[in-house]
């Protein structure tokens, strides 16, 4: 009897768990509630007989230790001459701190430096930003520049590493590095990526990322990969140890068409190529390659799924007329294993609007829209649960957070017809699990009632011995 009780409560909870992971998969795959949207304006320059425009973006952020954000980003003035003259841009480097709704608290503005690539909290609970490509700033609480430093090289992606050091990945003439620094800039390591010949075409490198194993992988775009890997093609992964020891590098010829049909009006057979790429990790391992696809017919976001032993699993490229011309910034995967992509519909200076998408976890959309007069440029995971973006918004510093519905799923609202990972195969063992859970339980109290409603035997007479 203990034993089908015990079974019993091991199918409840099973069937529990079941139910609460539909749910959230559920909530996963709805169009996320916006909470707040704001933006960070600011008087343009003004100087005599000339025109001055703004153009602000904000391009990365960080969630603090007080549950605010900490924006990076770049002021561009465009300076007309007229009526007759020319024009020049001027860029400055920004930080803004908010609260945890967004709310501005406090901005740094500095014309020294320009193009921000990441901004990371320290943990004396100061700042590292990493400016130009070039510079690391180290800052204090308030934003002041306490120290800088450089390491030679175009960086174009950093994270911060769990014992608070920095892992950079960066170019300089043609050899790609990866770099470990402490936050005041001291090299603890560095790797050699690949060496080009100066004559060769250019490679682009990317973000990086922390795979699940401690190691590190940049991806990178371009031509050239010939005298890098030994084949020609359009898109390489590198793939390092925590140490920086190099495991494997990996190129990759992009074709749309690949496991997928595309609309006849584009696909007449036009090379395709990635024109930028941006790398995250996922949870089994690998990686998702998610950038842009460009070709005499059209302009279309695209995500590439890599396993951890670099090899190709499978793309897609999303050339609906809602998504054509469309662009990804930024992306990151969900707590559904979906992935939760951003960037734009158009060029940053005539966007149509920010994009935000969703995916299942095998790339097949779910959901998109575009948000108003924006492009988005980074997203990240929010502490709770949700998805933050930043970008530019009618030519302001924007950030936005979204919500995912809640996922109290009622007899009344209707569930989607595909929710990936749960196929109607596992939709079917949850029910079953839920049917044999409540009849173990049910026959389990009737045979237990009936045991306790029979009488008691009489207790046997004690023998005497003389």
């Amino acid at each position: 009897m203990n034993k089908a009780f015990a079974l019993a409560l091991v199918l409840v909870f099973l069937a529990a768990f079941f139910l609460t992971a539909f749910k959230q998969a559920w909530a996963d795959s709805q169009v996320p509630q916006l909470q707040w949207s704001l933006s960070y304006p600011r008087q343009p320059s003004t100087m005599n007989n000339a025109k001055v425009y703004h153009f602000d973006v904000g391009s990365c952020f960080v969630q603090t230790s007080d549950g605010g954000y900490l924006i990076a980003g770049n002021l561009e003035d465009d300076v007309y001459w007229g009526p007759h003259g020319g024009f020049f841009d001027n860029y400055s480097a920004t930080i803004i701190k908010t609260d945890s709704f967004g709310n501005l608290q406090w901005q740094k503005i500095n014309p020294a430096f320009s193009n921000t690539v990441a901004i990371f909290q320290t943990k004396d609970l100061g700042y590292l930003a990493i400016v130009g490509g070039w510079y690391l700033l180290k800052l204090d609480a308030q934003g002041n520049i306490q120290s800088n430093s450089t390491l030679g090289i175009s960086i174009s992606g950093a994270i911060q590493t769990a014992d608070g050091d920095y892992v950079l990945a960066g170019t300089n003439d043609k050899i790609g590095m990866l770099v470990k620094t402490d936050e005041n800039g001291n090299l603890l390591w560095n790797t050699t990526l690949f060496s080009l010949d100066p004559h060769s075409n250019d490679i682009w490198a990317s973000n990086l990322a922390m795979t699940k194993d401690g190691g590190y992988e940049v991806a990178c775009w371009g031509e050239g990969y010939g005298e890098v890997i030994g084949t020609d093609a359009d898109l390489a992964l590198f793939k390092t140890d925590s140490n920086g020891n190099l495991q494997f590098s990996k190129s990759y010829n992009y074709n749309p068409a690949a496991g997928q049909t595309l609309p006849p009006e584009v696909s007449s057979g036009n090379p395709t190529f990635p024109t930028e790429v941006y790398i995250a990790a996922t949870n089994d391992g690998g990686c998702l390659l998610a950038g842009t696809a460009d070709s005499p017919d059209f302009t279309a976001p695209f995500l590439v799924k890599i396993d951890s032993q670099g090899n190709w699993e499978w793309n897609r490229t999303y050339v609906t007329s809602d998504m054509l011309g469309g662009s990804i910034a930024s992306v990151v995967q969900g707590t559904d294993g979906g992935y939760f992509a951003v960037g734009s519909i158009g060029s940053n200076d005539a966007s149509k609007g920010a994009l935000l998408f969703k995916t299942d976890a095998l790339g097949n959309m779910q959901w998109n829209q575009t948000y108003g007069q924006a492009s988005a440029t980074l997203v990240s995971l929010a502490n709770d649960g949700g998805y933050t973006v930043t970008g530019s918004g009618s030519g302001n510093i924007w950030l936005a957070e979204f919500a995912l519905p809640k996922a109290n799923v009622s007899s009344n609202t209707p569930f989607p017809t595909a929710i990936t990972p749960f196929s109607p195969a596992m939709i079917a063992v949850i029910v079953v699990a839920v049917v044999v859970s409540v009849t173990s339980l049910l026959v389990y109290l009737k045979k237990y009632r009936h045991q306790n409603s029979l009488p008691t035997p009489p207790l046997p007479e004690t023998a005497t011995f003389i």
